[in-house]
């Protein structure tokens, strides 16, 4: 099924100003981390919040798509008013991004065959999704096609360096344990379906080699935030569980305990990464000479 919006009038949302439509507001660290936590798993919460605070210092022009949209929990927390188009490949997902009401279209499709016109959208944003889907390269491709000359892409992915900032690794490497720790790299990368799980230096240069203008590509997710994130994996299953029930999480929490989760871990959703990261940021610009 192809559900695309026509181009109308060309809205801009900038941090903190409403211009026609208000998409999404510049807010602080901690508030995406609130708003994180009123459903999500702490190790989630931490994640996802430094990618918004990095994705919120953008600017972006409609028409919008989000590739890998799941059931729209990013959109959920970051976004103030729906967007025009969110593109996931699982059926499940669209109908639980649905009833979030953050997207004014969405469609089921691969984002290796993108069923949208040639220079079609201005922004294309993308959210720790490419390094799940086998071949992102073509991704890349197809992103550069249905984006408009001086379109962005922007997006977040983790990279190989993931497997080297993880806790448990670190644990039985420390305790002589090998095996234990090539096994549990291996089952993780398994559990999260890693596909590609590319290098800096191989972003750079894909995105190049598609003709992208490479504006920001920066690490984020320093090592204490991958430890934490790792180490919290084991809260995230009742919520996980949770979702595959009723399509999309939930955790209770009161209001006091998530207060003090963010006094808690607050400074490693505001830390930035002094030695690189496990994740990486990235804007880029499809330049406006090319077609």
């Amino acid at each position: 099924m192809i559900l695309i919006k026509g181009e109308g009038s060309k809205r801009r949302f900038l941090l903190g100003e409403k211009i026609m439509g208000n998409y999404f507001t510049s807010l602080a660290p901690k508030e995406y981390f609130k708003r994180y936590l009123q459903f999500g798993p702490l190790a989630l919460a931490i994640f996802r919040a430094i990618e918004a605070k990095n994705i919120a210092g953008e600017e972006m022009n409609a028409p919008l798509l989000d590739i890998g949209c799941g059931f729209g929990e990013f959109a959920r927390v970051f976004f103030e008013s729906r967007v025009e188009m969110g593109l996931d490949n699982s059926w499940k997902d669209i109908i639980g991004a649905r009833k979030v009401d953050r997207y004014k279209k969405l469609t089921c499709a691969d984002a290796r065959a993108l069923p949208y016109s040639n220079n079609y959208f201005n922004t294309v944003l993308s959210v720790s999704v490419l390094e799940h889907i086998e071949g992102a390269d073509e991704v890349v491709r197809e992103v550069y096609r249905v984006l408009k000359p001086g379109g962005k892409f922007i997006f977040t992915a983790n990279t190989e360096k993931i497997n080297d900032l993880l806790y448990w690794p670190k644990i039985f490497h420390n305790i002589n344990f090998g095996y234990f720790e090539k096994q549990y790299t291996f089952f993780y990368n398994r559990l999260f379906k890693h596909h590609s799980l590319w290098s800096v230096e191989k972003w750079q240069h894909l995105l190049v080699t598609e003709g992208f203008e490479t504006k920001i590509c920066r690490e984020i997710i320093c090592r204490e935030s991958t430890e934490l994130f790792d180490l919290f994996l084991i809260t995230a299953w009742p919520p996980q569980l949770i979702k595959l029930l009723i399509g999309k999480r939930w955790t209770w929490r009161p209001k006091w305990f998530r207060e003090w989760l963010v006094r808690k871990y607050l400074c490693f959703v505001e830390e930035d990464p002094k030695d690189g990261g496990s994740n990486l940021f990235v804007v880029a610009v499809k330049p406006n000479d090319k077609q």
